[in-house]
């Protein structure tokens, strides 16, 4: 699988360690934080917050992430995927429902942001990965890692790290 060779692993780790690393990241920080994730900055929210419908959008996520940020996937496809993930992530903050298959869906929605939003910076195919937009780019200024981070206005941005050593690359 090239570059995702380790993903099962790293997944793995995410739900054995997710809690213990959440609470000392709350610790690390100086405050619990508990709720859901904000709005963009300016969004209107609604007197009457529509029914949440955890299914539907459940279903709607996992459907669209799988055609849009999946194995095979272009700029446009990444572009409408985080703009319908953020239309939904504003529905779900007015929700005022708080229990746990909300904050579930509310993290499963930051996931999928922090996919796609690094899936649109890698401008290449690599692994199992293909952007039909860069069907046959193959650049080692994409050998690095991806950091993100919610700037104040709540988007995600993209940084490029450090490049990788030579030792850990992999371009076929």
């Amino acid at each position: 699988h090239g570059a995702n060779r380790l993903a099962s692993n790293s997944l793995l780790e995410g739900a054995v360690l997710g809690r213990q690393t959440g609470l000392a990241a709350a610790e690390a920080a100086g405050e619990p934080r508990v709720g859901l994730p904000r709005h963009k900055a300016g969004a209107p929210v609604a007197d009457s917050p529509p029914q949440l419908l955890h299914d539907d959008l459940l279903y709607s996520l996992k459907s669209m992430m799988w055609r849009q940020v999946g194995l095979v996937r272009d700029t446009n496809g990444l572009s409408e995927a985080l703009n319908r993930i953020g239309f939904w992530n504003h529905y779900l903050v007015r929700s005022p429902l708080r229990d746990q298959r909300t904050f579930e869906l509310a993290n499963m929605l930051t996931v999928a942001a922090l996919t796609a939003t690094a899936a649109l910076c890698r401008e290449e195919s690599r692994g199992t990965h293909f952007r039909t937009d860069f069907a046959e780019r193959r650049d080692e200024e994409f050998c690095r890692r991806i950091y993100l981070n919610r700037a104040e206005d709540g988007q995600i941005c993209c940084t490029p790290g450090q490049l990788l050593p030579a030792s850990d690359r992999q371009l076929s």
